[in-house]
C-alpha cells in the first residue's frame, strides 16, 4: 500500500484487504510459473526447439501490438 493516500483509513476496507491479497497472490503465481518454465525449458531438450518458437512468436506478437497501437 505505498504512498501518502489518506493514512488514517488505508487499507480498512474489506475490499482493500482482498484486493491486496490477491495482487500479492497474482505477483508470486507469475514469479513461480515464469521461474519453473525457464527450469523447464532448460532441462526437457525436446521442448526446446519447440519453446523456442513460441518465444519468438510472442515476442513478434507483442512489438506488432505495441506498433499497431503506436502507429
Amino acid at each position: 500500500m505505498p504512498g501518502p493516500h489518506n493514512v488514517s483509513l488505508r487499507g480498512n476496507s474489506l475490499y482493500m484487504q482482498l484486493w491486496r491479497w490477491l495482487a500479492d497472490a497474482t505477483s508470486y503465481g507469475v514469479l513461480f510459473l515464469s521461474l519453473s518454465g525457464v527450469y523447464l525449458w532448460a532441462t526437457l531438450r525436446a521442448e526446446r526447439r519447440l519453446g523456442l518458437a513460441l518465444l519468438v512468436a510472442g515476442a513478434l506478437t507483442f512489438f506488432g501490438l505495441l506498433y499497431a497501437l503506436t502507429a
